[in-house]
């Protein structure tokens, strides 16, 4: 029998990557050594979900030819003081006024008054978008109402929970949106660091965040309070795909989370029907079973 020393061949092991999509937010997913990394990526962001699909658009058949990364025009893009006006406008004749502003104050004086059990003592905010890339008008719109509802909820939290950081993440801040976001005492940070921090003790605010990005940060900890696309409301609808490389990931972050939330549905905002902040999920408590929607 013919002799050989050579030790067999061993499988390729698939190495770890980090993808960047077209929004600039960053994808871990294993990738096989034999592919070029321009072919891989290119695979990958194939199969990314299109983050419009999360953020209903006025605009959206202009979005959709619109690079909103590279294609920008500084000539349009707000200064500080006209975004602190377009946002003020918007937080005071819009946002403070609609059924949307009451019943999230409601679901917090309710929260409070049953003497919730949780503990809260940070702000992680994903994927609010760009509030002054003016070349957007519609979705720069849209950030600015949720950025209000989103001074208003750290407002709320703040007369119960001694909230040591605010946390805002977004790749596609542009920097006149960093100065406002600090001027208000926040931080900013770059993908993916915010969501690093996550903690047990992080209140998550992530209305317009498209489903592979809310998974990581569900997979870094389950936080005690969450705002933003609906947990069961995504498993009820999705349909894993065949050969996707982020759905099926995220649906095992949903299924192991979402019997760990009760859920109170928000309403879209009046007038403003096109925005919506998603669902508020409450963590629950020991001894409680069941999810709870309202």
């Amino acid at each position: 029998m013919p002799h050989t020393s050579r030790k067999g061949r061993k499988t390729p092991q698939k190495k770890r990557v980090n993808v960047e999509d077209a929004e600039g937010w960053t994808h871990v997913r294993r990738g096989s050594p034999r592919e070029t990394q321009e072919a891989e990526d290119k695979r990958y962001q194939s199969s990314l979900p299109n983050p419009v699909d999360n953020r209903e658009s006025e605009e959206e058949t202009h979005d959709q030819d619109h690079d909103a990364t590279s294609k920008r025009s500084k000539s349009n893009n707000l200064s500080l003081s006209s975004l602190q006006k377009r946002c003020s406008n918007l937080a005071e004749k819009g946002w403070n006024n609609t059924s949307t502003h009451d019943a999230l104050v409601k679901i917090f004086d309710e929260m409070m008054s049953k003497s919730e059990k949780l503990e809260l003592d940070q702000v992680v905010c994903l994927g609010l978008g760009s509030m002054a890339d003016d070349d957007n008008h519609a979705n720069s719109n849209t950030a600015c109402v949720q950025f209000a509802a989103f001074e208003t909820i750290i407002s709320l939290l703040r007369k119960n929970f001694n909230i040591k950081r605010v946390l805002v993440q977004d790749p596609k801040f542009l920097p006149v949106d960093e100065v406002f976001i600090q001027e208000k005492g926040f931080e900013v940070f770059r993908d993916p660091q915010a969501i690093e921090e996550m903690t047990t003790r992080t209140f998550l605010y992530a209305p317009c965040c498209y489903w592979p990005i809310i998974g990581r940060a569900l997979d870094v900890a389950v936080p005690s309070l969450y705002i933003g696309n609906d947990v069961k409301e995504y498993l009820d609808d999705m349909t894993t795909k065949d050969g996707d490389d982020w759905s099926g990931a995220v649906l095992e972050s949903a299924k192991r989370v979402v019997d760990k939330y009760r859920i109170r549905r928000l309403p879209p905002v009046d007038d403003m029907k096109l925005i919506r902040l998603g669902s508020v999920h409450i963590r629950k408590q020991d001894g409680e079973e069941h999810s709870e929607e309202v």
